[in-house]
């Protein structure tokens, strides 16, 4: 009877866990994947099916696969990463052409005025931005395997004002 007794005020101490039945699963994209279920998107309106359609069904737009979505992102880091180290090293460069220009046996010196260099890192500084917004759209499509539509937003305002600028420089030449 002792050995009993033990055994109840064992599981007193311990008690079984108790497990929801009545809460939903949910599945994440990256376990769908592994388990070969494509699930395509919409880039346009965000819709997600796990149907094979051409296109979507609300806006019309081409549905792609998440592992797409992914080789563009890669691609979109690798193309932001170019444009920084790029945008960088001319940066630097031209820099010190800049600061060597009034010394003695400089052998290329920089002649524009104040409104040149202004022009010179506004456009330096909106291609770097827009490599960088590149570079963080990419990482997201890697990471969700789908586009973030306010970093595309972002990377095409940047990508409208450097036309506008590159329009005003045209103009004024």
């Amino acid at each position: 009877m002792s050995q009993a007794r033990r055994l109840s005020s064992a599981k007193t101490r311990h008690p079984r866990p108790q497990v929801d039945l009545v809460a939903p699963l949910t599945i994440s994209d990256h376990l769908l994947e592994k388990m070969m279920i494509k699930i395509l998107s919409c880039p346009r309106c965000s819709f997600e099916t796990t149907e094979r359609l051409p296109t979507c069904p609300d806006c019309g737009s081409r549905l792609q696969s998440a592992r797409k979505v992914r080789i563009l992102g890669w691609m979109l880091l690798a193309l932001g990463t170019f444009l920084v180290l790029f945008m960088g090293a001319i940066a630097v460069y031209l820099g010190g052409i800049i600061t060597g220009t009034g010394e003695p046996g400089a052998t290329s010196r920089f002649t524009g005025g104040p409104e040149d260099l202004a022009l010179i890192v506004a456009v330096f500084g909106l291609v770097i931005s827009f490599g960088i917004a590149t570079m963080v759209g990419g990482l997201w499509q890697i990471k969700y395997g789908k586009p973030n539509r306010k970093l595309m937003v972002a990377m095409f305002l940047v990508a409208g004002i450097l036309l506008v600028i590159a329009g005003a420089i045209k103009a004024m030449g």
